[in-house]
């Protein structure tokens, strides 16, 4: 489902989003979209699993430019494990989970992936 920047703010501020969108940045030999599991809900990523299991450290600081104004987001990429700057011109909610249900669905799911079925996540 195509969803507006300050929907998915919303969402990544209360829940892990899986989403799918445009790459800023086009890469040779890369699909043109991304896939990415990722949140903004501190709750979650400073908790003990977040900094453990997610590696979540806090930024250092803000960006240099007006997100919004660019129609960007920055999130914590999960697999990743860093923030990422999405852009927001073309970006699809494909699932959510409160962190209750994310653990779960994290250790059922996800967890278990090799490298390389993390990439084929991420460039499906």
């Amino acid at each position: 489902m195509k969803v507006s920047r300050n929907s998915l703010l919303s969402e990544l501020n209360n829940k892990v989003c899986e989403i799918r969108f445009l790459r800023r940045n086009p890469k040779p030999n890369a699909p043109a979209t991304r896939r990415m599991l990722c949140c903004n809900n501190l709750n979650l990523l400073n908790s003990i699993n977040g900094k453990t299991v997610l590696n979540f450290k806090s930024s250092s600081g803000g960006p240099r430019y007006n997100t919004a104004n660019e129609n960007t987001i920055i999130t914590w990429d999960i697999f990743m494990q860093s923030w990422r700057t999405i852009n927001c011109d073309n970006v699809d909610l494909i699932n959510s989970w409160s962190e209750e249900q994310f653990w779960g669905t994290f250790n059922e799911s996800f967890a278990p992936m090799s490298a390389d079925e993390k990439i084929a996540f991420m460039n499906s």
